[in-house]
């Protein structure tokens, strides 16, 4: 059971915190003023770094690999698309096994 998105927030402060987005609402100000935070600087370990690079690669790219799709549909419909039977039962049975695991 997923309780919180803890994952997706602590990349959303690291990425803010990386970009220098550091204010924060003045109590004494109205509503709508924002008072920036006195000159606060953190430094991102390389881990961290590497998390907001690939958070930022899985962010662009496409739902679908278009140039994937097209050399796939040219294989098949010239007949060069071969899979064995073997390959098909192989990843039928991984899935069936994965989906069980969870």
């Amino acid at each position: 059971m997923k309780i919180n998105d803890t994952n997706s927030q602590t990349a959303q402060v690291i990425s803010s915190y990386a970009r220098g987005e550091t204010t924060r609402p003045n109590p004494e100000k109205s509503a709508e003023g924002t008072v920036p935070v006195p000159q606060e600087r953190i430094d991102l370990s390389g881990k961290a770094k590497e998390v907001l690079q690939l958070q930022k690669a899985v962010t662009e790219a496409p739902e679908v690999r278009e140039d994937r799709v097209n050399e796939l549909k040219a294989r098949i419909e010239s007949g060069n698309y071969n899979v064995s039977a073997g390959d098909i039962a192989s990843k039928i049975v991984g899935d069936t096994l994965t989906d069980l695991i969870r």
